[in-house]
């Protein structure tokens, strides 16, 4: 899957770059708090009126019929995923929670180790499907050259360091001062690290939509959208020279 030369992602930065506002690279810049959109709904909720998940670890309810816990199918099998994750694949958390300046300065000039990193997520983290589609390489690779040309491969790993551990996610949205107050969504993709399930995510807040998709992750559906778009944007370029109302 990796086999294409970095080279490669060289040429594609022109056209990733071009598509990332000013704004968007001076983000990627910046270091990143994954649990702060727990944060502005729940403590900042006079700026934040609505806030969107596909990541929100939360416990089941306490339910039992004739001595026997009420588990759906769909719950059952996210909970495996979960534990699985948990007990198979947290390797780079603990790196990253334990030794983020070593690994990062280790990996910030070293174009191929960030994709090895980057990848291995992409692979982990996927549907294997999924994974056999055209765009997939040119999307590791370009977010291999975000961290890459922007010197953010360290900082993006400081929130592991700095924050709550994996085993205490849960722990963490369920305390009442956590507690989401303003409306939110949940989507739950079954190929994300930790999906979950309706019952378990509106105990953390005020949950007033939910979605479980069965085969797809929140970064394929974005890699989805993203292919559409540059295949309208390559429709409406072909239609401007056939008309000759392109300026060059």
């Amino acid at each position: 899957m990796l086999d294409i030369c970095f080279k490669e992602a060289i040429g594609l930065i022109g056209s990733v770059v071009s598509k990332c506002s000013e704004r968007m690279i001076s983000n990627v810049k910046q270091q990143v708090d994954h649990l702060d959109f727990y944060r502005m709904g729940s403590h900042y909720t006079d700026s934040c009126k609505l806030v969107h998940f596909n990541f929100a670890p939360s416990p089941l309810p306490e339910l039992s019929r004739r001595g026997r816990k009420e588990v759906t199918d769909r719950e059952r099998e996210v909970q495996g995923r979960v534990d699985d994750w948990l007990e198979n694949h947290m390797g780079y958390a603990v790196q990253m929670r334990t030794r983020p300046h070593t690994i990062g300065f280790g990996f910030n000039d070293n174009p191929v180790a960030i994709m090895m990193w980057v990848g291995e997520k992409y692979n982990e983290a996927a549907g294997p499907e999924n994974q056999k589609k055209r765009y997939w390489d040119q999307h590791i690779l370009a977010t291999s050259s975000i961290y890459y040309f922007t010197d953010t491969i360290m900082p993006s790993m400081l929130c592991y360091y700095e924050n709550v551990r994996h085993e205490h996610f849960a722990d963490f949205a369920m305390e009442p001062n956590n507690r989401i107050t303003v409306p939110f969504g949940y989507t739950s993709f079954y190929w994300d690290t930790e999906p979950s399930s309706k019952r378990a995510v509106e105990r953390t807040g005020n949950l007033v939509f939910y979605k479980g998709m069965a085969q797809l992750t929140a970064a394929e559906v974005s890699a989805d959208i993203m292919t559409q778009n540059e295949t309208t944007e390559a429709t409406t370029l072909r239609r401007k020279i056939q008309r000759g109302s392109l300026k060059m």
